[in-house]
């Protein structure tokens, strides 16, 4: 059907708002792309994932978070050792496999590998104990992290909750709520956590629960003071967020519909205050994983066998302080006791005793004194065998600048450019 464009305009009324067709012009297409949406319509979702991704270190940050959780999944799947099992070849306990470093293995290993036998490399080396150390950081990794996350979601669910409670009723129903909450900052939560695990080891038993049996009556009592303590920040928090949006617009015209309080708060308060307690909520994580870290280290932790970042953080402090360098016995006795510093000269034997003393007729090599006297004696010797051959070479470097030719030379320990002048 054509249109027909020739229809009279029908004859204006006096005082009608009646507007004249033929007054207006048709739009061009610039003008009708004009109307078009600029940007495509989106969620809030998809807009701050698009905004995210736009960030380099957070996607980086990203990626390396989720490599630690993949190892932290399937690394047991693949690594044939137990975060309790010590080092075994044949089904024969290895006790030369403690302390090995990575990718080093023990000569009974080395000697089942030449014989055709496949050993599993040990990543990070092995323990005092000969157990395989990469598993127990992936294992000691796995527990703190969950330790993070359940605790995080307990104070999600316990401080929204209650700051929703207290910021939306306000009133005597807030203050109550509040004062409470500061009774409860002013608790000691280290002190609470001792005492509870005190109290649960005399009087409960755990070893009937597979899960609280491995991991222990104090991390059974941290997770009771995560629940009673660690909420009152993320309440807090809420319950200012909510006392600032309650007294907006749309919040009165929900209620002038009829809508209940739970709907209003569910649907209208706690989707506008989300980005807050999704910050929040990430930022109990670490201190989660630090108080267990923590309280593992001091031994209120994970019970052993089981791995914790803390007990490993322990574990490689004592190693520290046991093996500082790795270096020959003599050279860690002089360093130890009088730390002295040798002389290199490419001329002088002499220098070459203070590291390798002459071999005697009645041993082939002279032996590190036994007492702390005696090798303290023997260093100062050394140094003063370093000393008197230091000057020796300095002599000869002396008799050796002033020659026919003028020239400087080269001699023991020293090294001068050429040049016409004399000293």
């Amino acid at each position: 059907m054509a249109k027909n464009f020739d229809i009279p305009t029908p004859k204006k009324r006096l005082l009608s708002l009646q507007m004249d067709p033929k007054k207006f012009e048709p739009a061009t297409d610039a003008e009708k792309r004009q109307q078009d949406v600029m940007a495509e319509s989106t969620t809030f979702f998809r807009d701050g994932m698009r905004r995210l991704m736009q960030n380099p270190l957070a996607v980086m940050s990203m990626v390396i978070l989720l490599l630690v959780i993949l190892m932290m999944i399937f690394a047991p799947l693949f690594v044939p050792y137990g975060y309790e099992e010590m080092i075994t070849v044949n089904g024969v306990r290895d006790p030369a496999a403690a302390n090995l470093a990575p990718f080093h293995y023990s000569a009974l290993e080395q000697q089942y590998i030449d014989q055709g036998g496949k050993i599993f490399p040990h990543i990070m080396g092995t323990d005092e104990l000969s157990r395989d150390y990469f598993i127990r950081v992936v294992y000691g990794t796995r527990v703190s992290f969950l330790v993070g996350v359940f605790a995080s979601l307990m104070v999600l669910i316990i401080g929204v909750l209650y700051g929703a409670i207290s910021g939306y009723a306000g009133g005597r129903v807030d203050l109550w709520m509040m004062r409470i909450v500061d009774i409860i900052y002013s608790l000691p939560d280290l002190l609470i956590i001792i005492l509870l695990a005190v109290v649960f080891k005399e009087s409960l038993d755990f070893s009937q629960i597979p899960i609280f049996a491995n991991l222990g009556t104090n991390m059974v009592s941290m997770f009771i003071v995560f629940g009673l303590l660690y909420w009152v920040g993320m309440a807090r928090l809420v319950r200012g967020q909510i006392l600032t949006i309650k007294e907006n617009e749309y919040v009165l015209a929900a209620k002038s519909i009829g809508a209940s309080a739970k709907r209003i708060v569910q649907k209208h308060i706690i989707p506008n205050i989300i980005s807050v307690i999704i910050i929040m909520t990430a930022q109990e994580i670490p201190a989660a994983i630090f108080t267990e870290s923590y309280l593992s280290f001091i031994g209120l932790g994970v019970a052993l066998p089981m791995p914790s970042l803390g007990s490993l953080a322990n574990a490689a402090r004592s190693g520290m302080q046991s093996y500082p360098w790795n270096r020959s016995s003599r050279s860690r006795t002089c360093t130890r006791v009088s730390s002295p510093t040798p002389v290199k000269s490419r001329r002088s034997t002499a220098s070459r005793s203070i590291w390798m003393p002459a071999r005697s007729s009645a041993s082939s090599v002279n032996p590190v004194p036994a007492s702390r006297s005696q090798r303290t004696a023997s260093c100062r010797s050394w140094t003063r065998t370093a000393a008197s051959s230091k000057a020796t070479s300095n002599s000869r470097a002396r008799a050796s600048w002033s020659t026919p030719k003028r020239r400087w030379t080269r001699s023991a320990g020293t090294t001068a450019p050429s040049s016409s002048r004399t000293p």
